[in-house]
C-alpha cells in the first residue's frame, strides 16, 4: 500500500489492520481527505484474499465524528448534501469488502465515527469507562447522515434506535453489548488481539425482538402507531421551531423503516443536507466550540500534571451542594473526607450520594456504585479532618464561618494544600486573606444539581496565583466539568446576569403581570423554565441574599424588587418549603399559587405584551453581561455565552446571549436598550463595550 497520511495498514496471518491516526489531533476525526483516503485503502485491499480487516485507532480514542468544522462552513443544501453522500458511499464501499470487518472500539466512538463502525461486520470495544458510543448530531442541530439512520435500526432494532437517535444518547461498553451494539466487551490490553480473533467469524448482527417488537415495529400499522406515539412524546420535551433535528431525524426514520438500503440512503442525505446551514446548527456548532474551548483553554493544560497528582479532597458541608459536590470527586477516583459538624446532615448527604452511586452504577461497570461510595469517609469532627490535597467548603453563607472553617482545617490538610469556596457570592479575597499563604486559593464554584449541572466558576481573588487558578480549571475537567475562568466581582459572573434577569421578573408582577404569563413568554423564548419557576428551584432565601450582596455591590442599578424581600419574609422559599410562586404537592409544582398576589403589596394593574416581557427580561441581562466584558471579568463574549448556557440553561439554539444580540442585531437592541433606559431607568443602560459592538 503507497504511503498515506492518516491510514496505515498491516498484514498478519491474512488478517488486515486498517488503522487511523490524525496527526496534529488529540482525537481521530473523519474529514473529507479522511474519508476519500480511507476510500483510496479500501479500493487498494478489497482484492485481497483476507479472512478479516479489523479498522483500529492509532490513538486513546477510536473515533470522535466528523469534522464540525467543515460541516459549520456550509451553507448551501444542495453542496451539504453531496458531501454527505460521499461519506455515505465511502461506508457502502466498506459495507460491501468481500471478507468480515471488525471495528476494535476504545474510548470515544460518535458520530461518524459510529457510522463507520455500524458499516463494519461487527463491532467489539473495550470496558474503559472513556469507551462511549452514540450518534449524538441532534446537539449540534443535525442527525446522522453517514448511514447511521439506516444501519443502527438494523442491528440494535427500530425502537432503541429511535430512542437513542432523538435524544443523541451516548452508551458505555456494557450497555452497547447489552444493546446488540457490539459483540464483545474486553479489557483495553486483549482488545487487537480479540478483534482479530474475532474478525474472522464476525456476522452480521441481527436485533433481538419477540412478539412485542414485532407488533410496535414489525409490521406497517404497528410501526404507524409506534411512529405517532413517538412524535407525540417529542413534541411534548421539544419545541420544533427551537430544534428541528430530531424532528426531521424522526421523519426520516418513519420513511426509511420500509424501504431498501439504497433509497433509505438518499432520503437521510437530503434531510440531512438540509439541516446543516440552518442558522440553528451553526448556533449549536458554535456552543460545541465553546464547550471544547473550556476544556482545553492554555489554564487546563498548565495545571493537568498538578491536577492529576490530586488524591485526597476535603468537603466540608453534606447540604445538597457539599453531598453533590462529594459525589463528584468521589465518582472519578478520589478519597474524600465528607464532613458536617451535623450528624443528621452527614446522614442525608451520603443518602444523597448513594443515589448519585446508583445512577453511576447503571451505566459503569460492575461495582462502580460500591467503589464510589468506598471512597467517601464521612465525620463530624472538624478537627479530624485529617491530611489532604485540597479543601473545599459549601457550608453557609456567612463570611464569619468561611474565614473560621480555613483557619481550623489549613494546619490539619497540610503544607501546600488548596482552599477553595464554593461561595456563590461572597469575596473570595476577603475569604481568604488571613490565610499563611492566600495565593493558594480560590472559588470553585459549582451549580445545583451539581451531578447535571456542566459549569464551574473558578473564581481568580486578588492573591490567587496563576498556579492555583490552573490547578483548580485542570481538576474541574478532570472531574467532568467545564472550568470558566472568572475575576472577581460581586455575584462573579451567572449569577450576576442572572439576578437582573430574575429581580426584573419581580417588578414585573409588581407592576400587574401574571407569574404565568412571564413564564410563558420566558419559555417560548428558550428558557428551560420560567423565572418564577426558576426561582422556587434555586429558593427565594438564596435569591433575597444574592440580591443583597449585588445591592451592595452595584448600588442603585442592582435595587431588589420589593417583593422579594416579602416573601422572603413570608418564608416562601420555593420548593423546599412546599410554597412559593407555585403550588408545590410532594416537591412538584402544581399549578400557581395565588397567594403572592396578596402578599406583593402595592402591586399594579399595568398589563404587558409578549415582547415587553421577553425585552426586560433578557435585555436586562444583556446590559449586565456587556459590563462584564467592559470589566474584562471573563475572557471574552464566547466564554461568557458558554457560561450562560452551562450554567442557566440560556437556549443552546439561540448560541448564547451575546450571539443572541448579534442575531437580532445590534442596532435594534440598542434602541430598545434606549427605550427601556428611558422608561425605567439605568439598570438598561447600553455601556460602551455594546455601543463599540453596534458601530457607535
Amino acid at each position: 500500500m503507497s504511503d498515506k497520511t492518516y491510514w496505515s495498514y498491516a498484514e498478519q496471518d491474512q488478517v488486515g489492520s486498517l488503522t487511523l491516526d490524525v496527526p496534529d489531533r488529540p482525537v481521530n476525526v473523519l474529514s473529507g481527505a479522511v474519508l476519500e483516503e480511507l476510500s483510496d485503502c479500501l479500493t487498494e485491499i478489497s482484492s485481497s484474499a483476507l479472512k478479516g480487516l479489523v479498522i483500529r485507532s492509532g490513538k486513546s480514542g477510536f473515533i470522535a465524528g466528523a469534522e464540525i468544522q467543515e460541516i459549520a462552513e456550509l451553507s448551501d443544501p444542495t453542496r451539504a448534501t453531496e458531501l454527505v453522500q460521499k461519506g455515505q458511499d465511502v461506508f457502502i464501499q466498506l459495507e460491501q469488502l468481500p471478507f468480515p470487518t471488525m471495528a476494535a472500539i476504545n474510548g470515544v466512538c460518535l458520530g461518524g465515527g459510529l457510522e463507520l463502525a455500524l458499516a463494519c461486520t461487527q463491532r467489539i470495544c473495550t470496558d474503559d469507562p472513556s469507551t462511549r458510543l452514540g450518534l449524538p448530531e441532534v446537539k449540534l442541530g443535525i442527525h446522522p447522515g453517514f448511514g447511521g439512520c439506516v444501519r443502527l435500526p438494523q442491528v440494535i432494532g427500530l425502537e432503541k434506535a429511535v430512542a437513542w437517535i432523538l435524544a443523541g444518547k451516548t452508551v458505555v461498553g456494557k450497555q452497547a453489548k447489552r444493546a446488540g451494539l457490539v459483540s464483545q466487551v474486553v479489557p483495553p490490553a486483549v482488545l487487537d488481539q480479540a478483534a482479530r480473533k474475532a474478525v474472522v467469524k464476525a456476522r452480521k448482527a441481527t436485533p433481538k425482538g419477540g412478539l412485542v417488537s414485532w407488533l410496535l415495529t414489525g409490521n406497517p400499522l404497528g410501526r404507524s402507531f409506534f411512529f405517532s406515539q413517538a412524535e407525540k412524546q417529542l413534541t411534548a420535551k421539544v419545541k420544533k421551531a427551537h430544534y428541528p433535528a430530531p424532528f426531521a431525524a424522526l421523519q426520516v426514520l418513519r420513511e426509511i423503516s420500509s424501504m431498501g438500503s439504497a433509497q433509505a440512503h438518499q432520503v437521510e442525505a437530503k434531510s440531512c443536507g438540509a439541516l446543516i446551514p440552518l442558522q440553528v446548527t451553526k448556533n449549536l456548532i458554535r456552543v460545541f466550540f465553546a464547550s471544547e474551548a473550556l476544556k482545553h483553554q492554555e489554564a487546563v493544560k498548565l495545571g493537568k500534571a498538578d491536577a492529576a497528582k490530586v488524591e485526597r479532597v476535603v468537603v466540608v458541608g453534606a447540604g445538597v451542594m457539599g453531598a453533590g459536590i462529594a459525589g463528584e470527586f468521589a465518582k472519578k477516583g478520589l478519597l474524600v473526607r465528607f464532613a458536617d459538624l451535623s450528624a443528621d446532615a452527614v446522614g442525608a448527604g451520603m443518602a444523597t450520594i448513594a443515589k448519585q452511586a446508583k445512577r453511576a452504577g447503571r451505566s459503569g461497570s460492575k461495582g462502580t456504585a460500591e467503589r464510589m461510595m468506598g471512597r467517601l469517609l464521612p465525620t463530624t469532627d472538624l478537627d479530624q479532618l485529617g491530611q489532604g490535597d485540597l479543601l473545599i467548603e459549601a457550608v453557609s453563607e456567612r463570611m464569619d464561618i468561611k474565614k473560621s472553617l480555613f483557619e481550623k482545617a489549613l494546619p490539619q490538610l497540610g503544607e501546600g494544600a488548596l482552599m477553595l469556596s464554593n461561595t456563590s457570592s461572597l469575596s473570595v479575597t476577603e475569604m481568604f486573606d488571613d490565610l499563611p499563604d492566600p495565593s493558594r486559593a480560590a472559588g470553585m464554584h459549582f451549580f445545583n444539581p451539581v451531578p447535571l449541572m456542566p459549569l464551574v466558576e473558578v473564581v481568580v481573588g486578588e492573591k490567587s496565583s496563576p498556579e492555583t487558578v490552573a490547578l483548580v480549571s485542570a481538576l474541574s475537567v478532570r472531574i467532568g466539568k467545564m472550568p470558566l475562568v472568572v475575576q472577581e466581582c460581586p455575584g462573579f459572573l451567572v449569577n450576576r446576569i442572572l439576578m437582573p434577569y430574575l429581580n426584573e421578573a419581580m417588578l414585573l408582577l409588581t407592576e400587574g403581570a401574571t407569574v404565568a404569563s412571564v413564564d410563558r413568554v420566558l419559555k417560548d423564548f428558550g428558557m428551560p423554565m420560567g423565572a418564577f419557576r426558576l426561582i422556587d428551584e434555586i429558593g427565594m432565601d438564596i435569591c433575597h441574599h444574592v440580591a443583597e450582596v449585588l445591592k451592595n455591590g452595584y448600588g442603585e442599578r442592582m435595587e431588589p424588587a420589593a417583593g422579594m424581600a416579602t416573601l422572603f419574609e413570608a418564608g416562601r422559599f420555593g420548593r423546599k418549603s412546599g410554597q412559593g410562586f407555585y403550588r408545590y404537592v410532594d416537591g412538584k409544582a402544581e399549578g400557581e399559587d395565588a397567594a403572592v398576589y396578596t402578599l406583593v403589596t402595592g402591586r399594579g394593574s399595568a398589563t404587558f405584551s409578549d415582547d415587553d416581557i421577553r425585552d426586560r427580561c433578557v435585555l436586562a441581562m444583556v446590559a449586565e453581561a456587556a459590563r462584564i466584558l467592559e470589566e474584562g471579568i471573563v475572557e471574552s463574549a464566547e466564554m461568557l455565552d458558554a457560561g450562560m448556557i452551562f450554567g442557566t440553561g440560556f437556549p443552546p439554539f439561540r448560541g448564547g446571549l451575546m450571539r443572541y444580540v448579534e442575531e437580532r442585531g445590534v442596532g435594534q437592541v440598542l434602541a430598545v436598550m434606549d427605550s427601556l433606559t428611558e422608561q425605567h431607568g439605568e439598570r438598561f443602560a447600553p455601556n460602551g463595550w455594546l455601543r463599540k459592538l453596534g458601530g457607535d
